[in-house]
C-alpha cells in the first residue's frame, strides 16, 4: 500500500469500527424485545453488498478535508474493496 492507501486503510476501520461495533454491542447490551436490538439486527443482517454501500457512504461522508484527500488518491475501488474484506473477516 501506498501512503494514500494506508492513511485511508486506518480510517475505513475506524468508521467501520464504531458502526459495526456499536451496533454488535447493541445485540449484546438489549434484549430481544427492545428497539435498539432490532434495529441492530436489521442493520446487521443486510446483504453484503448494501452494506458495503452504507460503509462506503458512511467513510465519504465523515472524512474531514485532510482525509477526503487520502481517500480521493487512494481511489473508489480501494475504499470498497477494503470494506468488503473487512465485512467478510467480521463475518458480514
Amino acid at each position: 500500500m501506498n501512503a494514500h492507501e494506508t492513511t485511508a486503510y486506518r480510517y475505513i476501520c475506524k468508521v467501520m469500527s464504531e458502526f459495526i461495533g456499536g451496533y454488535e454491542n447493541s445485540l449484546l447490551d438489549f434484549t430481544e424485545e427492545e428497539d435498539e436490538y432490532k434495529e441492530a439486527k436489521e442493520f446487521l443482517s443486510q446483504p453484503h453488498d448494501e452494506l458495503v454501500e452504507f460503509m462506503y457512504d458512511e467513510v465519504m461522508s465523515y472524512a474531514d478535508t485532510g482525509t477526503n484527500r487520502h481517500l480521493k488518491f487512494a481511489g473508489t475501488d480501494f475504499i470498497k474493496n477494503t470494506i468488503s474484506k473487512r465485512l467478510t473477516k467480521w463475518g458480514y
